[in-house]
């Protein structure tokens, strides 16, 4: 078999065959014999592995992978965003000692502010709650909930006022993210990423 002499790159067949069986094909080199038929090379028996086939398969599992990565990234980033609405990372939300070793430091906020919290746990797997603050002075207060696609999937009236827990079962959702939105009086409040693993 004539090789070049630079470097040569590729899979070795035995490996690949071992997944991949279907990719590899036992071929023979006839032995090489000059007029007088004396052998100048014996025959060889080697693996030829189909790369044509292989660069597919292979982009597909990069294919399945950035899309693993990508999810995990929306993961990541819904976490994060709980995170800072938890205010978990606020230092003014901490107790701190002064030199007496007393003292609190507290954060006063806006007790008519319309609230949506992220989810929690997030990402979830069968259920979540979705905690929120409405005003009793909002007329009307409904939250949507959009598939990946960016349907509405379901939507429910928010009746009560002041503080609330709405708990949301989703066992039967494909993996994936999902949105959901509070509206007040017809104006878009917050909208949040919730995680279905």
């Amino acid at each position: 078999m004539n090789f070049s002499n630079k470097k040569q790159y590729g899979f070795i067949a035995q490996e690949v065959e071992l997944i991949l069986p279907e990719l590899i094909e036992n071929l023979t080199k006839d032995a090489v014999v000059d007029s007088s038929q004396n052998v100048i090379s014996q025959a060889i028996n080697y693996k030829t592995l189909n790369y044509n086939a292989f660069i597919a398969i292979l982009m597909k599992g990069m294919q399945e992978q950035q899309s693993t990565i990508d999810s995990l990234m929306d993961a990541v980033e819904t976490l994060s965003n709980c995170v800072n609405n938890a205010n978990i990372c606020n230092e003014d939300n901490r107790t701190s000692n002064n030199e007496n070793g007393k003292g609190q430091v507290i954060k006063l906020e806006n007790i008519n502010a319309i609230i949506l919290q992220q989810n929690l746990p997030n990402p979830f797997a069968e259920s979540t709650q979705i905690n929120y603050v409405i005003p009793a002075d909002v007329q009307k207060a409904t939250l949507l909930f959009y598939d990946m696609n960016g349907r509405i999937i379901n939507e429910v009236n928010i009746n009560e006022r002041g503080n609330g827990t709405l708990t949301v079962y989703g066992e039967n959702l494909e993996k994936g993210i999902y949105t959901y939105s509070l509206i007040a009086d017809g104006k878009l409040i917050a909208t949040k990423k919730m995680v279905k693993k």
